[in-house]
């Protein structure tokens, strides 16, 4: 009888500190620390200080965006991995080795969201959501308990639809990325139709004088136009990109063209790859698909470079070495 005695001792002291280290836990989550206390899809307004300032601190939330709905999928630390839905985009986070990885979508831009894995009590639910354009997918899994994930999904479906513009819809429709269906403004462009700040960018830039009539700009939807672009003016053409950090910008007067290729390119990634060369640089740049906006930039350029008494049918001089790229425009 002694020894059930004091494996039953044994046994309550176990039990006893476990649940006191759940509720330290418990407690330490409370009080906004990095351990768990929930293991259900939590509002937004239920986020702690001490997390949004760690999302903040790894760039997985910008302070604009407004946090709907989280769930942390890590056992011990809410670092460890966790999924996010804000008034802006869905993603998800994950720490594997000490390497942080997240990988997040705009809403607006799904084309399907589908629940591939049904979820119970001891198994989260998980979900496939994709976007316009070949092998462009998430895959994140969310608790059933409580109805959380039903929560979290209705809202994602719901903001999706109401941001999603006709373009993007169509895009998804066509399976073209959205960069393809955006990316240019209409031919021939006008002054009136090119945003103000994305003018005002040229003119600090001395990348447009006054004198200069746009003909197509290339504005592309998932980048700001002061780091990558491409302008063609009744003058030059020319094209920027960043690397490390440095614009790198390339201007081509129309009588010193070349040669104007087309490059392989894949329809469906939404854009079509071209070279262009000049007896002082290269470079190569990307165009829109979208009803075929790309290639009428490209018979205007081809257009402006006859006019102008270039020509593309012979061979261009050989280079000793990659020209650096222009400090500014050629006048």
């Amino acid at each position: 009888m002694k020894t059930w005695g004091v494996i039953l001792i044994a046994i309550v002291a176990s039990v006893v500190t476990v649940m006191g280290a759940i509720a330290a836990m418990r407690y330490q989550g409370w009080q906004g620390n990095f351990i768990l206390d929930e293991t259900t899809v939590q509002p937004g307004s239920d986020l702690s200080d001490n997390r949004r300032d760690w999302l903040l601190e790894n760039d997985l939330l910008t302070p604009d965006e407004t946090v709907l709905e989280f769930y942390a999928d890590g056992v011990i630390l809410f670092e460890t991995g966790g999924v996010l839905l804000t008034d802006q985009y869905v993603g998800f986070w994950d720490k594997q080795d000490g390497e942080l990885s997240s990988h997040w979508f705009r809403l607006g831009e799904l084309c399907s969201i589908e629940t591939v894995q049904e979820g119970h009590y001891f198994l989260d639910e998980t979900y496939l959501l994709t976007r316009a354009g070949p092998d462009d997918w998430m895959r994140f899994s969310l608790s059933v308990e409580e109805g959380g994930h039903d929560r979290f999904m209705a809202q994602l479906r719901r903001l999706n639809e109401d941001a999603q513009t006709e373009m993007q819809r169509e895009a998804c429709r066509r399976n073209i990325r959205f960069d393809g269906a955006s990316g240019l403004y209409p031919l021939p462009v006008s002054g009136d139709e090119i945003a103000a700040e994305d003018l005002a960018l040229l003119k600090s830039r001395e990348w447009r004088s006054e004198e200069e009539t746009i003909l197509a700009l290339v504005s592309y939807a998932r980048e700001d136009l002061k780091d990558t672009g491409t302008i063609l003016t009744d003058q030059v053409f020319g094209t920027w990109w960043t690397e490390n950090e440095e614009i790198r910008v390339f201007w081509f007067p129309f009588d010193q063209v070349c040669a104007l290729v087309a490059l392989e390119s894949d329809e469906a990634e939404g854009f079509l790859w071209y070279e262009t060369r000049s007896s002082k640089a290269w470079a190569s740049f990307s165009l829109p698909v979208w009803d075929g906006e790309g290639e009428a930039m490209m018979d205007a350029l081809r257009a402006e470079i006859a006019e102008a008494g270039g020509d593309i049918s012979k061979p261009c001089p050989r280079f000793d070495q990659k020209p650096k790229a222009a400090s500014g425009k050629p006048r």
